[in-house]
């Protein structure tokens, strides 16, 4: 239709152009025209069926969509639905839970209430203990008040009492090394060579006098083979023999008298000294 349109469209110009136009002009320029709107409107046409096609497939597509969305109307249709049933119960659980905390809250009242005597009463018997408490240590700082001056004092008298011990020790001392030194005094020794050489004796009676001890006696022992010092001694002078030996060292022996003898102690030297 629209073909026919634009020819009619063509010969109504060409016949108004005829006057100043030659025919053959006319002629082969409507024939340009002519093709020239046949081809206008072929490319026309498929123009339209291009858009007849696209149009048809955004309205199978609006189509899907519509079907999506009434999917998606019923669904949240549906979740609305769940939801009023959530909330009704989310509501009804809301309400047993206050009811419970009104309950609490009305026994937790009671009990206060019926505490609270007892709460006074405590408080009271708190209040006489921390002041009990209070008195007991005033009580303990003036004990230990009390027992520092005393321990000062004690430990004064202390220190008096250990100046007089070690004075009292000091004096012991004193009145041993007395004792000893007349114990010594009074002992008789003799001194002996028994290595068949007088000076080894004379020698040994210098440090015999040299610890305090009174010689009596130098000279020779019958037997000139004896390896180290002996002290002979007789029965009651053992003490003091064990006393000499310890002081002359560990190269000394100590032996018994076999008969009597005028001195307490008898020191034979020997080769070892």
């Amino acid at each position: 239709m629209i073909r026919a349109y634009l020819i009619i469209i063509i010969l109504f110009l060409g016949s108004i152009t005829q006057g100043c136009v030659p025919s053959k002009f006319i002629s082969d320029s409507s024939e340009k025209e002519i093709k020239k709107t046949e081809m206008i409107s072929t490319n026309s046409q498929r123009q339209i069926d291009i858009t007849e096609k696209e149009n048809q497939r955004m309205r199978d597509q609006n189509e899907i969509l519509n079907q999506q969305i009434y999917k998606l109307k019923e669904q949240i249709r549906q979740i609305k639905n769940e939801n009023k049933n959530d909330m009704a119960i989310v509501r009804h659980q809301y309400k047993l839970m206050n009811q419970q905390i009104d309950k609490l809250k009305e026994e937790n009242q009671k009990i206060k209430d019926e505490n609270e005597p007892h709460m006074a009463r405590m408080r009271d018997q708190n209040k006489i203990l921390n002041q009990q408490i209070n008195k007991l240590r005033e009580e303990n700082q003036r004990i230990r008040g009390e027992n520092k001056t005393e321990i000062a004092g004690l430990k004064d008298q202390n220190e008096i009492l250990n100046q007089q011990i070690n004075k009292l020790k000091e004096e012991k001392q004193k009145i041993r090394h007395r004792n000893q030194a007349l114990s010594k005094s009074k002992i008789t020794i003799k001194v002996r060579s028994g290595d068949g050489n007088l000076d080894s004796a004379n020698e040994m009676a210098k440090r015999l006098k040299n610890m305090g001890y009174k010689i009596q006696l130098i000279d020779y022992a019958p037997q000139s083979d004896f390896e180290r010092n002996t002290v002979y001694f007789s029965l009651k002078f053992e003490n003091e023999a064990k006393g000499l030996v310890a002081g002359l060292g560990d190269n000394t022996i100590l032996k018994p008298l076999n008969c009597p003898s005028a001195y307490d102690l008898i020191v034979v030297t020997g080769k070892i000294h």
